[in-house]
């Protein structure tokens, strides 16, 4: 029932998720090895005033679980960083 036990020994795999949001279209790629994220890339139509690259870096080296996801969220993603879409809409593009 453990993290470690489900995820932390899973495969190594790549997911890709995408929505439309009021701001645009986003999606999210996530090369994920061993439960944990080795690379995060944000794409779409989305207008971003901040620069994106800082965020999918935060991700690097992060469990691939809600909590942890969130936790880089809430360090990271400035409000409005990506037009019209919140931190919880965008969380739920990496499950």
């Amino acid at each position: 029932m453990s993290w470690e036990w489900n995820y932390g020994l899973s495969p190594e795999f790549n997911m890709k998720k995408h929505m439309r949001f009021e701001g645009g279209k986003v999606e999210v790629q996530l090369m994920v090895k061993n439960g944990i994220i080795q690379l995060c890339s944000f794409q779409g139509d989305f207008f971003a005033h901040f620069d994106i690259e800082t965020i999918e870096h935060a991700f690097v080296g992060v469990r691939h679980r809600p909590d942890d996801v969130m936790l880089v969220l809430q360090e990271n993603y400035k409000d409005g960083m990506i037009y019209k879409v919140s931190i919880d809409e965008l969380a739920g593009l990496f499950f």
